[in-house]
């Protein structure tokens, strides 16, 4: 079995800046953030999961700017 890290909701808080609990559970319910395991009262993420849809969100930015920097003539 494969365990990785769990983070609790004030580790992923602190990763994402400081945002509050609030913008974190917008943030899941929006897609943003990918959903928790919920165990007993409290929620955590896989480590490794949030680091891989927190780089794939960036990359997916990334290339965003770059068709509209690339349609803009830029």
């Amino acid at each position: 079995m494969d365990i990785s890290k769990m983070l609790t909701m004030s580790e992923v808080r602190k990763i994402l800046g400081g945002r509050s609990r609030s913008a974190v559970y917008t943030d899941i319910a929006e897609g943003r953030l990918p959903q928790p395991l919920r165990l007993g009262g409290r929620i955590y993420w896989h480590a490794d999961e949030l680091d891989a849809h927190l780089r794939a969100m960036a990359a997916a930015q990334r290339a965003g700017r770059d068709v509209a920097a690339n349609s803009e003539g830029r």
